[in-house]
């Protein structure tokens, strides 16, 4: 059986024996989700001759029923009446969650963290589903990094704003100089592959960068005046370089910029610190990979979001 909706001149053909799915209407600007397999159903034994005499109840019930005529042709010219078909976003969460590293639980976490007036943004977003669209998009805000860095490393907000506030107060320029700040970040990443500070310290940021006489920005308290401060271009590097744990250079140890250092050493800046101490390729440890089974991933989807 086909069922043939004509909205704007575009024909949409759908076979009820398949798996096919209409997922969302908009209906006076007006937009509702759903969820279920073959729901279009629903809509058809209800329309009757227009879409627009749809009850707003069965809309918002999502309570399917069996299609009670073998054929139904809707045609409407309300410019305010879409339909469209959703894409399945299982396999993109899916590479999204390899990609960035996380753990299942941790992607769970993350929404939650991105959804809930508990978090530490308060609620970024209104429901999941918008979560999700904005961890897919590439252009991520600081506080979504920031979120993901938390769900991946298994640290909280203290410990990563510590982290960051601590970096650009490492960095030269106040909390203003991008590239030193992200070169000193690079230092942290580098340890983090080391053999000898992983024997030591492990593979988390948070403890390399606690590690006694590692990083002297405790001790002085210069760290406290960056605290909760992303807006500053020192700790938005601060955070791009823990996110994409990319390091722009191999040294594992740098000296501030007034040292008079005897051996090799790069400066990235005018006035930045210096580093030093390269590390061998021989020392390199990689992080351990996580493992997300797809099925996983589509289970949650289907008792979970409207996908």
């Amino acid at each position: 059986m086909k069922t043939k909706i004509n909205i704007k001149s575009e024909s949409f053909c759908l076979d009820a024996n398949s798996q096919k799915t209409i997922n969302t209407i908009s209906r006076d600007n007006r937009r509702v989700v759903i969820n279920r397999v073959a729901c279009f159903s629903l809509f058809f034994s209800l329309i009757g001759n227009s879409l627009s005499t749809i009850p707003s109840r069965h809309l918002e019930e999502n309570n399917p029923v069996p299609i009670s005529t073998s054929n139904i042709v809707v045609e409407t010219s309300e410019p305010n009446i879409i339909i469209e078909e959703k894409k399945d976003l299982t396999y993109d969460i899916y590479k999204f969650i390899d990609k960035e590293g996380l753990s299942f639980d941790g992607f769970i976490k993350l929404l939650d963290s991105m959804t809930l007036d508990s978090g530490p943004f308060g609620k970024l977003y209104s429901d999941r589903e918008s979560a999700i669209e904005a961890l897919l998009n590439e252009d991520k805000s600081s506080e979504v990094k920031f979120l993901i860095i938390m769900a991946r490393d298994g640290n909280t907000y203290d410990e990563l704003d510590y982290m960051c506030a601590g970096i650009t107060g490492e960095a030269t320029g106040d909390g203003n100089c991008y590239d030193d700040a992200y070169a000193v970040a690079s230092t942290l990443i580098n340890r983090s592959h080391s053999a000898w500070y992983v024997n030591n310290y492990g593979q988390n940021f948070y403890t390399l960068f606690k590690a006694p006489g590692q990083y002297e920005i405790e001790i002085s308290g210069n760290y406290l005046k960056y605290l909760g401060a992303i807006e500053l271009p020192g700790y938005q590097a601060a955070i791009d370089a823990l996110y994409t744990r990319e390091s722009i250079h191999k040294w594992i140890q740098f000296r501030a910029h007034w040292v008079e250092l005897n051996c090799t050493y790069e400066v990235f800046v005018t006035g930045g610190n210096k580093f030093l101490d390269k590390m061998k390729e021989s020392d390199y440890v990689p992080y351990p990979d996580e493992t997300v089974e797809l099925s996983d991933v589509k289970k949650f989807l289907l008792s979970s979001i409207n996908c």
